[in-house]
């Protein structure tokens, strides 16, 4: 059963979104699209999004549907998001109609009220993110059907991660 899936938050990235699926965006089909009566805020002591659904017919989050997504490369967004995120409905538009979706959502306990916007994520973090993301889904295929026991390694891959931005980013 193929998959739409609505992507709102460090998954727009083309750098994060290639390393999670291993293939570059255009190899899938992919539509801009809204979600209304949402709007995106911080996580506590985190780089990333959590949607929040609100009453209010202005608010709303930009995004993108990938359509048609199979089995194989839903299960490397879901290893990406590991134990924090679980697949849920949301209506999205997309040239005019409207859709209906999967999307991430995420426990509200740890939210901000500090709006998270993707252009200034992008200029601070995405670098960072990236190296996060290349040694997270280095160990898909070991820890695939079991997150958060790679959860567990955490702390040692944030070593490696350091190691590889300095490395990268070092100022000459």
């Amino acid at each position: 059963m193929p998959y739409n899936i609505f992507l709102f938050g460090t998954l727009r990235s083309e750098k994060i979104f290639k390393a999670v699926l291993n293939q570059p965006m255009h190899s899938f089909t992919i539509s801009s699209c809204i979600a209304k009566r949402a709007k995106l805020k911080k996580m506590k002591d985190e780089n990333y999004p959590v949607l929040i659904r609100t009453e209010y017919d202005l608010d709303h989050v930009k995004g993108v549907v990938i359509h048609n997504l199979d089995k194989n490369f839903l299960k490397r967004i879901l290893f990406f998001e590991s134990i924090e995120y679980k697949l849920d409905d949301i209506d999205v538009e997309t040239e005019g109609d409207l859709t209906s979706v999967k999307y991430f959502a995420l426990d509200q306990k740890q939210v901000t009220s500090e709006d998270w916007i993707y252009a200034e994520w992008h200029k601070n973090w995405e670098n960072w993110d990236y190296e996060c993301a290349l040694v997270w889904m280095k160990y898909f295929n070991q820890f695939k059907n079991c997150p958060e026991e790679a959860e567990k390694l955490w702390p040692e891959m944030l070593k490696e991660i350091r190691v590889n931005f300095n490395k990268k980013h070092q100022q000459i």
